[in-house]
């Protein structure tokens, strides 16, 4: 799933400077988007790719096209209520649990977590569909 970015120096001065335009740190950054903060620098520095579904994160947070991030345009094509806009049409999308479930195996298996934090991720979906039935 790892989006390939062409020129991962373009991507890293983008993000450093749409999350500074934004007045983040790399740990609010890395907060808002659920990753490390290893990742956020990694990415800023330019040495770590990063996968599609980060890509639409950063985009969201930060207000930001995914292809200005990667450098396919050089214009940002988002405005703010576009942005927003995005924000409240993925809210109002029915939510496919299923879907989520084989999203989140793959990474677990990807990434060959120890049997407790699998669990843990269990745990966190079956609290997650609970939540989605209410």
């Amino acid at each position: 799933m790892k989006k390939k970015v062409k020129n991962l120096r373009i991507f890293a001065g983008r993000l450093k400077g749409a999350r500074d335009e934004k007045g983040m740190t790399e740990l609010e950054l890395a907060q808002e988007v659920a990753v490390s903060v290893s990742s956020v620098k990694g990415w800023e520095k330019g040495i770590t790719n990063i996968n599609s579904i980060n890509l639409g994160k950063l985009s969201q947070v930060l207000g930001v096209s995914e292809e200005y991030l990667t450098g396919e345009v050089d214009e940002n094509q988002i405005t703010e209520a576009e942005n927003s806009g995005l924000f409240t049409q993925n809210c109002n999308h029915a939510i496919d649990i299923s879907t989520v479930k084989e999203l989140v195996n793959k990474l677990v298996c990807d990434r060959n977590l120890s049997e407790e934090k699998h669990t843990i991720v269990n745990h966190a979906l079956a609290i997650i569909e609970t939540t989605l039935n209410e």
